[in-house]
């Protein structure tokens, strides 16, 4: 069976590095449990202010290296009974 390396990144909006996972995994296919990310205090997004963060991943088996990157962003809401959505 083969495995890798598993790395995920998220970098806040000036590139800093804010959480790492690194891992090694025995399966590659399907579903991989890379763990949990934790950002205290986040700057959220929003329509007049979008800020967005930077998640990569990275695999490496033997010698290749494949990596992708996605932006995301934070957003706090609560559903109030009897109120509007907030």
């Amino acid at each position: 069976m083969a495995t890798a390396q598993l790395s995920i990144k998220l970098k806040d909006p000036l590139g800093r590095e804010v959480q790492k996972i690194e891992k090694q995994v025995q399966q590659l296919d399907g579903d991989i449990d890379a763990g949990d990310l934790v950002v205290k205090n986040p700057g959220l997004w929003s329509t007049d202010k979008p800020v967005l963060y930077t998640l990569e991943a990275t695999v490496t088996s033997g010698a290749v290296t494949q990596t992708t990157q996605t932006r995301i962003g934070f957003r706090s809401f609560e559903f109030v009974k009897k109120a509007h959505f907030c």
